[in-house]
């Protein structure tokens, strides 16, 4: 759901909600243009201070910026082997308005809530993690695959459709007691959060929150994410 609202704050306010609101704002503010007759300035409803017609138009502005990165997504069969339907969200970043959508609303999901790191997973996680925390003013910690970082590491290892795979972040990556936010640009099947979720606590920190660009609901990749926040902003 879209944040960072013009009324202040970071709402979560269920969607039909919203919509309800903003039809019944569009509504009122019709009669009333009506009722008052030409030249006359309807007002908003009572005890909004303006706050409530600014809010709904915010609302479709953020939720047509979300629209317009979801339909950049483009589908490319067979990659990156046969059978695989890849979800390729490269031409968001060559639209500059729909990337920076995109952190806003990430950012949005993490701005005063006491996070106090951004961990980012390779290789695509890098690309919105590493943005997210210019945004926020926050650090960035890199989670790699084994053997592409250069000090020593702490490392995973964790299960996949056929061996397993390795996951490492440096031994200084995140501090004993941070909180921190997860970012990858999609859940799939849920493998390689849930191993960096055991990184971080590996270093005794603390993930507060998984946060997603695109969610492939049908690969149920929250269900190995329990016990943590999962937030995503585009569902398939």
């Amino acid at each position: 759901m879209p944040t960072n609202s013009p009324c202040g704050g970071s709402p979560r306010v269920p969607r039909k909600t919203l919509r309800r609101w903003g039809h019944a704002a569009t509504k009122r503010a019709g009669l009333e243009a009506r009722a008052e007759g030409p030249g006359r300035r309807s007002h908003p409803p009572h005890g909004t201070g303006g706050c409530f017609l600014s809010y709904t138009v915010w609302y479709a502005s953020a939720m047509a910026s979300l629209e317009q990165a979801r339909a950049l997504i483009r589908d490319v069969p067979d990659f990156p082997q046969p059978g695989i339907l890849f979800k390729d969200l490269t031409p968001i970043l060559g639209e500059p308005a729909a990337f920076h959508a995109v952190i806003d609303e990430l950012a949005g999901r993490v701005r005063g809530r006491g996070f106090q790191r951004i961990v980012a997973i390779e290789s695509r996680g890098f690309l919105f993690g590493a943005a997210l925390a210019d945004r926020l003013g926050l650090g960035l910690a890199p989670v790699r695959k084994l053997g592409k970082l250069p000090y020593k590491t702490d490392r995973v290892e964790y299960a996949l459709e056929y061996g397993t795979g390795t996951l490492e972040a440096h031994v200084d990556a995140v501090r004993p007691g941070e909180k921190v936010v997860i970012v990858d640009d999609l859940l799939a099947t849920g493998g390689t959060a849930a191993a960096a979720r055991r990184l971080v606590e590996k270093q005794q920190g603390t993930v507060g929150s998984f946060l997603f660009v695109v969610e492939l609901r049908g690969l149920r990749g929250r269900e190995k994410l329990q016990g943590t926040e999962v937030e995503a902003l585009i569902v398939f």
